[in-house]
């Protein structure tokens, strides 16, 4: 009996000394086999949308996209503080980008967010033979403008740009939920419609910003 306590208790060290490892691993600006990772500096997402809500979006969306990027553990993120700082008056959307060596000196990559898009559509149908609003469930629509810039060179220079989609369904037999009483940070708001339609852009994002990076990476 001591024998298998002490077995369950030996693993439960290596699975906790396993997560700690992983955790901080994500967190180095190395490599488990001494390589340098890419610095890629995520700027806070600027939000254009007037979607009415009692917490900051940017905050929201932002954090989460920088934790899957640290997460997937092929780039470094810098700190939150540092990245918090590295919001410009600047349009990081024009074609002027003569101001992003000045701006972010050691950022090897820096990447720019807009939130364009964040509404709640209704779905129409079919009643009878004539189409009509039927009210039965509702689309959150969202979109965001992504630009990756790569400050490695002289110049700087867009290594992607695009708009990135996403629509999350949410049906009329799901109870409503009152986003003023709960709200992001609660337990009850992370099963929630919004934060699981959040989740999925942050994920579309950070795939994309992973992948650009990553390729541009392969080989120097």
């Amino acid at each position: 009996m001591f024998r298998y306590l002490l077995v369950i208790c030996l693993s439960v060290c290596v699975l906790s000394c396993q997560n700690k490892k992983n955790q901080n691993s994500c967190c180095t600006r190395f490599h488990e086999d001494g390589k340098v990772k890419p610095v890629v500096a995520i700027a806070p997402l600027i939000d254009s949308t007037s979607y009415e809500i009692p917490w900051s979006l940017s905050d929201e969306i932002t954090s989460q996209i920088r934790a899957i990027v640290a997460n997937l553990n092929t780039l470094y993120i810098p700190s939150k503080e540092l990245c918090d700082k590295l919001s410009t008056t600047q349009n990081p959307f024009s074609s002027d980008l003569s101001w992003v060596k000045e701006a972010y000196p050691t950022q090897e990559f820096v990447v720019f967010i807009e939130l364009i898009q964040h509404e709640n559509v209704p779905v129409k149908g079919y009643q009878g033979q004539q189409m009509a609003p039927l009210d039965v469930s509702s689309n959150l629509q969202m979109a965001a403008r992504l630009r990756v810039i790569d400050n490695r060179g002289a110049s700087p220079k867009i290594i992607l740009q695009e708009i990135v989609k996403d629509s999350y369904y949410t049906p009329k037999t799901i109870l409503r939920t009152d986003y003023n009483r709960i709200s992001w940070g609660s337990e009850e708001y992370r099963s929630s419609p919004m934060a699981l339609a959040h989740a999925e852009l942050a994920k579309s994002i950070s795939a994309r910003i992973h992948d650009y990076v990553f390729l541009s990476t392969v080989g120097r």
